[in-house]
């Protein structure tokens, strides 16, 4: 099996059907998009590539609808692609698109452009460009070979890179979770999250093996977008579902075509999911997966009925609660979670000691800390190292950032330790308010609500720093944090 083949076989079963909408409103067919791969392939070929290699490719970007199809193509002829912060050595060629910088190279210098780094020009092969008679390219088999290179999500230091197979890319794709979301009828998605990370180009490829349409925009258009194109299915995380739901005025929604928006990436709340009901879409599927495994759980928000279960076990997947000795615990009981999937990658590219760490006799091991119900609910309590060891007292940052988020106005948060210049963990956290709050009234809510795990120190923020996938990244905040304490210390 080769992920260009979802593309191949939709065209042999319906070539007039739309495959795309690009972010000009161009539609383009089945039969089209499957040629316009071809053509790019042959291209591709012109650059020297060869069966085998890894050529960097940032999806994500102003030109997403060609950088996607080139992906398709090199796929096509058994070039795996990887996200550009996979160090240049590694890479055959690079293709940037505007703005885009180039990996890092050998010895730490950026790649020039010129026999290396090529930058995506619409130039290219186009579709419903004349054929020029040339015989389309013989499809690698795929299988086991390497399609793709994922950065994980680095919420907590730099990204590590999982090699996903062909096979593995299809396993996710071709499993059950997707029943959920393209329930009826034809499906037609646009996926906030971008398509170059694994839920996004995962969601891209279920759409094509579905015979759907794949809408690209940008986030100013979106909304138009779904009502103009017809969307059916929103896949989003919650940063994003935040700033879409702001552009439907009060009363205005939920918008007619939407069935349903999945959400991925980090914890929803409670306030935002009613917000997106009532403006968006009532369907909200929120799902947990990683970059190393593929989606584990998925579940209508509101609708699980386990406190803190985000969602049911998917059907292939297996997820077990273990304690300190891999030994499985009963259901209900809280340990440390492993997961088990057919689309999960088996270790970290070039990275043998955090493979060791995360990677034991065919589980992955992700530092969640939940359990497993009878019902096959999973529950996450935490994560391991997330707990703040303050003065020797061990604090879940959640409860800290679940009266946070209640706070009038309060739609984001998230607590975190910082040692201060003793060394001693001091509990912080981070809250994007609609308008300021004063300190001492802030200060004070806290300390009735949360006593002695109250944060030192609250930083107001227009927006938490987020990665490609919408996870918050702590190590920035904590960076900030210690430099301020470094400041004081200057200026003591």
């Amino acid at each position: 099996m080769n992920i260009a083949d979802f593309v191949r076989d939709s065209a042999r079963a319906d070539p007039d059907g739309i495959a795309i909408v690009r972010a000009d409103d161009t539609a383009i067919s089945y039969r089209d998009f499957d040629r316009w791969i071809d053509a790019l392939a042959r291209h591709a070929r012109g650059y020297g590539l060869k069966s085998g290699d890894i050529a960097g490719l940032s999806i994500a970007g102003p030109d997403e609808a060609l950088a996607l199809t080139l992906a398709l193509a090199l796929a096509r002829i058994g070039v795996a692609t990887a996200e550009t912060s996979l160090p240049a050595r590694h890479l055959a060629k690079v293709f940037l698109q505007p703005g885009q910088t180039a990996p890092p190279g050998a010895l730490g210098q950026t790649v020039p452009l010129g026999a290396t780094t090529i930058a995506l020009d619409r130039s290219w092969p186009q579709p419903g460009a004349a054929d020029d008679g040339s015989p389309p390219p013989a499809s690698h088999p795929g299988g086991g070979a390497p399609c793709r290179v994922f950065a994980t999500s680095g919420t907590t230091g730099g990204p590590r890179h999982c090699v996903s197979t062909h096979t593995a890319m299809a396993a996710r794709v071709e499993g059950h979770e997707y029943g959920m979301v393209n329930d009826r009828g034809r499906t037609a998605m646009i996926c906030a999250l971008g398509l170059g990370g694994a839920s996004g180009l995962r969601s891209a490829l279920t759409v094509f093996k579905l015979g759907g349409t794949l809408v690209f925009t940008n986030m100013a258009g979106i909304v138009n977008a779904i009502l103009r194109h017809g969307v059916t299915s929103l896949v989003t995380s919650p940063i994003m579902l935040r700033r879409i739901a702001a552009m439907v005025p009060d009363g205005v929604g939920p918008l007619p075509p939407l069935r349903v928006i999945r959400v991925s990436g980090s914890q929803l709340p409670l306030r935002l999911a009613e917000i997106a009901a009532r403006k968006l879409c009532p369907n909200l599927v929120t799902s947990f997966g990683s970059t190393e495994t593929g989606n584990i759980c998925l579940g209508r928000f509101g609708a699980i009925g386990v406190p803190l279960g985000v969602g049911t076990i998917v059907p292939g997947v297996t997820v077990e609660a273990v304690d300190a000795h891999d030994t499985p615990l009963p259901a209900g009981t809280e340990g440390l979670l492993r997961f088990r999937a057919p689309g999960a990658v088996d270790g970290y590219f070039n990275d043998e000691a955090a493979t060791r760490a995360s990677f034991r006799d065919g589980w992955f091991y992700s530092g969640d800390l939940g359990a497993v119900t009878a019902g096959g609910v999973m529950i996450v309590t935490g994560r391991i190292g997330d707990f703040i060891n303050s003065g020797g007292v061990k604090v879940d940052p959640r409860t800290i950032e679940e009266v946070l988020l209640t706070l009038p106005g309060v739609s984001d948060a998230v607590a975190f330790g910082v040692p201060d210049p003793d060394g001693l963990a001091q509990i912080w956290a981070a809250i994007v308010p609609a308008t300021p709050i004063d300190g001492a009234v802030l200060n004070r809510i806290c300390g009735q609500r949360l006593g002695a795990t109250a944060p030192k120190f609250i930083l107001q923020m227009r927006e938490l720093p987020r990665n490609a996938n919408g996870k918050i990244v702590t190590a920035v905040l904590i960076e900030f944090a210690a430099a301020q304490y470094k400041q004081s210390a200057g200026n003591a």
